[in-house]
């Protein structure tokens, strides 16, 4: 009787319990946070790896051999994480370069960490991009951008 009695209760700690953590207070940011974490987990996933080289500059030294001497058209995203309009036009950019496998890479430049290379590039507003081709700058905009404009700007500037 007394295991009876253990085993039937068992389930119902278990449900009290897990009431108890469902009633426990999750600051909206927190969950924000976790969201953002799990969804930058799965796109950095190899699943949904972009057809083309996609990377965060290190260094101006970093800059100058990835981007300057690239022998491909390197697509310069110049960006800040507190910057709205840039988190918007990461994805457009993604989904206009993903359309054209091996002929841009993207190199996204953090102007609060790489303050050298924004003033090199007289970066006074974000978000900006750039288009370096065979070492120089051939085009360049200023803040968030259609789709349709991005992909002129690239397809002009590739060809």
């Amino acid at each position: 009787m007394a295991f009876r009695l253990r085993v039937l209760m068992r389930p119902l700690v278990s449900a009290s319990q897990s009431q108890m953590r469902a009633s426990i207070h999750v600051p909206v940011s927190a969950r924000v946070v976790h969201k953002a974490v799990s969804i930058q987990s799965r796109h950095l996933s190899s699943a949904d790896s972009p057809p083309y080289e996609e990377f965060n500059v290190q260094s101006t030294e970093d800059f100058n051999e990835r981007v300057i001497n690239s022998k491909i058209p390197t697509v310069v995203d110049f960006h800040a994480s507190w910057c709205k309009p840039c988190h918007a036009l990461a994805p457009r950019l993604h989904e206009v370069l993903s359309e054209r496998p091996g002929l841009v890479q993207l190199a996204k430049v953090d102007v609060d960490k790489h303050t050298d290379l924004a003033m090199d590039y007289d970066v006074s507003s974000i978000p900006k991009v750039v288009m370096v081709k065979e070492g120089k700058v051939a085009g360049q905009f200023v803040g968030l951008m259609d789709k349709d404009k991005i992909e002129s700007f690239i397809d002009r500037l590739t060809t």
